[in-house]
């Protein structure tokens, strides 16, 4: 969906393409593969910036772009984590809402791990008025309004604080940066670059030490490309479309852990640029 969103604002329609007019959209293709098989081969899109036309767009492999794929290695260590002490003190911590959880949730078996279930669909309600008129969005929510009967704004912030925290766990340990963010360690600093650099307010941190993940990994070689002349000069932007565990999974391989998880519609930017003869990379 966010793909598709993303290529209709990208190419929007001349007046010879339209095909209704009350709709300003054409349609353009969006590759995707089963996640069985996401490992092996996953889709990303080329944009030709120079050239914003549908011939720009070209399919691209990109390794992994699925970060919840099969892996047994992962999924142990992250059942270690949730059976770990410090989820133990977080939900002692908040049994209460945990507790409560378990009575309205309607969810089987309802456990810390599972809070993503409950805030997703709560979310959701109060982000489509349009659908569901009898719900406004988050921040405009007010007790009045018709949420689930067990459900009001002071229940929802909880949920949602708790989800942001337990949502990181994900991607807590080493082990978990490099097997869902990352598909090794990586070198210090890009080989080929003198800064690697996280975009914050009016300034840039430099990173020393980063875990390569998958996309990261792609996007690394593509940066190393261009550095050293292999790419060309047509490519000016690559698009990854992907989930908010995608996302987080990335920031966590460069070690950035926002304090609230990726919404939906949410971006970063890698940019690559070269100042006073130095190549540097710059998130935001």
């Amino acid at each position: 969906m966010s793909a598709q969103v993303n290529m209709a604002g990208f190419f929007p329609p001349s007046k010879s393409e339209l095909w209704d007019n009350a709709l300003a959209w054409q349609p353009i293709p969006v590759h995707t593969v089963p996640k069985s098989i996401d490992k092996e081969s996953s889709i990303g899109l080329e944009y030709n910036t120079s050239s914003i036309n549908v011939t720009a767009i070209h399919v691209l492999p990109v390794q992994e772009l699925c970060e919840s794929i099969e892996c047994p290695t992962a999924s142990e260590e992250l059942s270690r984590l949730w059976r770990s002490d410090l989820v133990r003190k977080m939900e002692d911590e908040n049994k209460d809402i945990v507790e409560y959880l378990k009575l309205h949730s309607g969810i089987p078996n309802f456990e810390f791990r599972k809070l993503w279930m409950v805030y997703d669909n709560l979310f959701c309600m109060a982000s489509h008025p349009i659908v569901l008129k009898e719900f406004r969005r988050v921040l405009q929510h007010n007790d009045t309004q018709k949420w689930p009967p067990w459900v009001n704004s002071t229940i929802f912030e909880r949920i949602h604080v708790l989800y942001d925290k337990s949502s990181r766990l994900k991607y807590h340990t080493d082990l978990l940066r490099r097997l869902r963010g990352g598909s090794r360690l990586c070198r210090c600093i890009f080989s080929n670059f003198d800064t690697f650099a996280i975009y914050k307010g009016r300034g840039f941190v430099e990173l020393k030490t980063i875990v390569e993940g998958p996309v990261l990994k792609d996007i690394i070689e593509r940066f190393e490309a261009k550095a050293n002349g292999t790419l060309g000069t047509r490519p000016k932007l690559y698009a990854y479309s992907a989930h908010d565990t995608t996302l987080a999974a990335s920031l966590a391989a460069i070690g950035i852990y926002p304090e609230e998880f990726p919404h939906y519609a949410s971006v970063v930017l890698f940019e690559l640029h070269k100042k006073g003869g130095q190549f540097v990379v710059e998130v935001s």
